[in-house]
């Protein structure tokens, strides 16, 4: 039935796009426009779909069934509804003209403007930004997402403040790590964790597994990592040298 509903609904759409009727030749390619990634939440109250032309930035859509209204966000592209259907998450690209832009100016590509990681709060109509996203996950069960960033400093972690480094006689001793931070969130929680190589989020979506990485005098130490989001722990299984 959710299948069916979902059809019909992107086969609405694609006739309401279709104002005007135009000549088709070739100066008219870069404004067709393809509807993508439809899907429903859970509970069926919101539907999500991108609209993407041949060229340039596309849309997303996510339409309240119950409402009929339907809410836009522009460059954002491959949503996540969460499985609680509490929100949907999005990548929000810097812009066609901007990375083109760059492309031309052969500026090198770590150098270009990242991604941003998208969170609308369904039903609520509100939305939060965090820049330099470098992939997420969302449970198909409940509401926890795991974020890795591009970037590996607690700093800039989303809603954290800066503190003023305290000095202190005894220092941390100081590695290096090939890893990134990792969110792990959910409307009521968050967790930051440094260093991480890599995640996976269980299918029950009752934790998430992650590898962190730590060098120190030429020695490596890696460890595997679960997070339990039911009385929200960390675990250690292993940690090698």
């Amino acid at each position: 039935m959710r299948l069916f509903t979902t059809l019909l609904f992107v086969l609405t759409s694609i006739g309401s796009i279709a104002q005007e009727k135009k000549v088709i030749d070739h100066t008219v390619y870069n404004d067709w426009k393809s509807l993508k990634s439809a899907q429903i939440s859970n509970d069926g109250k919101f539907i999500s779909y991108e609209i993407k032309p041949h060229r340039g930035d596309g849309v997303l859509c996510i339409y309240n069934v119950e409402t009929g209204e339907t809410d836009t966000i522009p460059r954002a592209y491959r949503a996540q509804f969460s499985g609680g259907s509490s929100y949907i998450a999005f990548k929000i690209t810097p812009g066609f003209d901007t990375l083109r832009t760059c492309e031309l100016k052969e500026i090198k590509r770590p150098k270009w403007p990242k991604d941003s990681l998208g969170i609308y709060y369904l039903g609520q109509d509100s939305l939060a930004k965090y820049p330099k996203v470098k992939s997420f996950t969302t449970s198909d069960e409940n509401d926890w997402m795991a974020v890795q960033f591009q970037h590996n400093k607690l700093t800039e972690v989303p809603g954290k403040k800066k503190k003023k480094k305290k000095r202190r006689k005894n220092k941390d001793p100081e590695y290096d790590s090939d890893g990134k931070l990792l969110w792990v969130f959910h409307p009521d929680y968050s967790k930051e964790i440094q260093n991480v190589t890599g995640y996976f989020m269980s299918n029950e979506g009752d934790h998430v597994a992650y590898k962190t990485h730590r060098s120190m005098d030429d020695i490596d130490s890696v460890k595997v990592n679960f997070f339990s989001f039911t009385n929200r722990t960390v675990w250690t299984w292993k940690d090698q040298y």
